[in-house]
């Protein structure tokens, strides 16, 4: 399996927090000995999604928020469409 750098993970971060309708640095990353821990600004802190992950799970991680991301807005489009029609 490929090794997945840190850049690729900032991007993805970006990307998950963008289709969240958040600002772009809302969603980060941190590293510690146990891996890596994804974080999401809340208020004036920041809450933990996931922590003690590897490159790879972080990753799996952020593509799985931005699909669901992606999944709301399009349902939400089209349950908007509907109520116009009604």
């Amino acid at each position: 399996m490929a090794t997945i750098s840190r850049t690729k993970l900032d991007a993805y971060a970006h990307l998950a927090a963008i289709n969240l309708g958040l600002p772009i640095d809302a969603i980060w990353l941190e590293r510690s000995d146990c891996g890596y821990a994804i974080r999401q600004q809340h208020g004036r802190g920041a809450a933990e999604l996931a922590a003690c992950l590897t490159a790879n799970e972080a990753y799996q991680f952020l593509q799985a928020l931005t699909i669901g991301a992606q999944v709301k807005l399009k349902t939400l489009r089209a349950a908007e469409k509907e109520a116009v029609r009604i």
